[in-house]
């Protein structure tokens, strides 16, 4: 909560005027704060962190403090996208080494290509992987070939996709016998590898 609250203070949100924005795809963000007898409504559209850093402090200290307190898979699955309309980064990441796990979730555009070549060249080639993509909702086919290349080299991945992903998968030429329908059999074939 002292990283909630301070990130809030930061970004003087009692101060905060409307910022006048829109676009063809985004989120429009209310806030209503109220702090001893000082009480404010500002609103803004999907800040991008470069142009709106104020703004844009205010969702990351929301979503944080949202993340750490509402836990169940449903309520983390919506968080991930809600943070598509923000700058969070690349929506990828490693959740375990041991056994070595990585969620892939939301949507992969051609904006993140080289941060996703990073990540996607820096996963192990020794050691049985498991890629969650049970909330992914696509990415273009440029991405096929680096994901064909992660293929190429480990043999041992297996992939728990959403519907999205199972078809995107089957496109990349992912072997259905690598395809899990849930978590529990995805780790139980990593074990028998």
């Amino acid at each position: 909560m002292r990283r909630f609250y301070g990130a809030l203070d930061s970004a003087a949100v009692l101060t905060m005027t409307r910022v006048p924005q829109t676009g063809t795809d985004g989120i429009t963000v209310v806030n209503q704060i109220a702090q001893d007898k000082a009480h404010h409504t500002v609103n803004f559209w999907s800040p991008r962190k470069a142009n709106y850093p104020r703004e844009h402090r205010v969702v990351e200290a929301v979503l944080g403090v949202a993340r750490h307190s509402f836990t169940t898979v449903q309520q983390q699955e919506y968080f991930e996208r809600l943070e598509q309309y923000f700058d969070f980064g690349l929506p990828c990441r490693v959740t375990s080494t041991d056994p070595y796990e990585v969620r892939i979730y939301g949507n992969l555009s051609s904006n993140e290509e080289a941060v996703l070549t990073r990540f996607v060249q820096a996963l192990p080639s020794d050691v049985p992987i498991l890629v969650d993509m049970t909330n992914f909702e696509g990415m273009g086919t440029m991405f096929y070939p680096l994901f064909r290349s992660l293929l190429t080299r480990n043999h041992r991945v297996m992939w728990l996709p959403s519907v999205e992903a199972a078809k995107q998968l089957e496109e990349i030429g992912v072997a259905k016998s690598h395809l899990a329908t849930s978590g529990e059999e995805a780790r139980k074939a990593l074990q028998h590898w």
